[in-house]
């Protein structure tokens, strides 16, 4: 009866290439969206209903009624979290009452590019706002002075971190939301911050 001998073969692993050419595949970051003010609701929601996650942060402000009312921290502008690839780029801007993406770098053809925001930074504003719903005081950026790089280690606001400021006897921890050109703070204890070292370069 013919018989074959079957020779011990190494297993060779498929490779299936990426539809994109081998580039790697944009990874989800927040970006700052400028909105029509009246349908910012329904921007809000079309874009949570497709599947986006977005935040439109709000405090609690007192009227001179002394009612207590929800406004937005940054009138104009959601955040919206995406990976920013052409079709979802598109996706986003044609949304209804979408106006562009905030962007301040340039890219290939000298096109305006959408700017990221660190996802620490967004955790800190969000912190901020949760543990100070009706504290939080907001100014355009170039008023704020230079600042230490610091994070909260006790009190209230552990967790979040910025910059610490000292104005007139009043000290304060900034967060910064260069892209809008504002920027969000608080007052805080200096002995519940430390100060934040620089990463080190590799050698």
């Amino acid at each position: 009866m013919p018989f074959s001998v079957l020779k011990r073969q190494t297993p060779v692993e498929t490779v299936t290439a990426p539809e994109n050419g081998g580039a790697t595949p944009p990874q989800p970051h927040w970006y700052v969206a400028r909105i029509r003010s009246n349908p910012q609701g329904r921007s809000e929601l079309l874009l949570s209903r497709d599947g986006f996650e977005v935040w439109f942060p709000m405090q609690k402000h007192r009227t001179p009624k002394r009612e207590t009312v929800l406004v937005p921290l940054f009138p104009g502008y959601l955040f919206i979290r995406f990976a920013d690839d052409p079709d979802t780029r598109l996706h986003v801007l044609r949304t209804t009452g979408v106006i562009s993406l905030l962007g301040s770098r340039r890219g290939p053809g000298l096109e305006p590019e959408p700017e990221p925001l660190p996802d620490r930074q967004i955790e800190s504003l969000r912190l901020m706002v949760t543990l100070a719903p009706h504290g939080i005081e907001v100014h355009p950026t170039k008023e704020t002075k230079a600042g230490t790089p610091v994070r909260v280690l006790a009190g209230p606001y552990r967790g979040i971190e910025g910059k610490f400021v000292s104005v007139r006897n009043r000290s304060t921890i900034v967060i910064s939301m260069g892209v809008l050109g504002q920027d969000a703070s608080v007052l805080i204890d200096p002995e519940d911050v430390e100060t934040i070292q620089p990463a080190r370069k590799a050698a």
